[in-house]
């Protein structure tokens, strides 16, 4: 019985027909609702290991927030490639390759540890905190 209602629950959802309500904490939770609640938990976790991931490397040492230090501020960066669809792909290679020239005359130092899935969700992180991105939430 799994095998059927499963298939069937995943189309339900993909098609956004999701209007089986339930009731959680005496308010009616749909299916769209419960998609949706799966997707900022699953943003959240990302942005936590993301957050993981810059704590355990040496990303703090040129890297803040919200203001220059050796390196752009991850806000910066946000803002400078919030339009540019192959930023991701691009940062995170140069996340592991290095790179300079982009910020004035200080190197972004190789990181060949990380995998590109890493450097990708740095990235993805780093390019989320676009003020645009901000605004929308």
């Amino acid at each position: 019985m799994r095998q059927l209602i499963f298939p069937l629950f995943i189309s339900i959802v993909l098609t956004g027909l999701g209007t089986f309500p339930s009731v959680k904490n005496g308010l009616a939770v749909g299916v769209n609702d419960i998609v949706a609640g799966s997707i900022a938990d699953t943003t959240a976790n990302l942005a936590s290991e993301a957050k993981q991931l810059i704590a355990s490397n040496d990303c703090r040492a040129c890297h803040t927030m919200q203001t220059r230090a050796i390196g752009p501020a991850y806000k910066a960066i946000a803002e400078k490639y919030k339009d540019d669809r192959s930023a991701s792909e691009r940062l995170a290679n140069k996340i592991i390759m290095g790179g300079k020239g982009v910020w004035g005359e200080s190197s972004m130092s190789a990181h060949p540890g990380l995998s590109i899935p890493e450097a990708t969700l740095i990235v993805n992180y780093i390019l989320s905190l676009s003020a645009d991105k901000d605004s929308a939430n």
